[in-house]
């Protein structure tokens, strides 16, 4: 991936059931590689692609590698994904 590119990132909620669950609220946040806050924002329905299924423009900073989290929660519970993404300059 080239920093500077606007890409689509999607995440899917599960519940303990492994069936797919809204949650109540998501952020969606980006770290750095020490692990420094670059971004960070609540999705809202505009974000919703289907039942548990959520995704967000996003363009990748300057950074040779961000981290990125989806951060649900559900009836008091945290559902979380994160996934590393490695960046590069051409």
């Amino acid at each position: 991936m080239i920093y500077g590119n606007t890409i689509k990132i999607k995440a899917t909620f599960y519940d303990t059931n492994n069936a797919l669950v809204d949650p109540d609220t998501i952020l969606f946040r980006v770290y750095d590689p020490n692990k420094k806050a670059l971004y960070a924002k609540f999705l809202t329905i505009d974000n919703k692609i289907s039942t548990g299924l959520y995704e967000i423009n996003y363009t990748l900073p300057n950074e040779p590698s961000i981290t990125y989290e989806f951060n649900g929660v559900k009836d008091g519970f945290a559902i979380v994904n994160r996934e590393e993404i490695k960046l590069s300059f051409s």
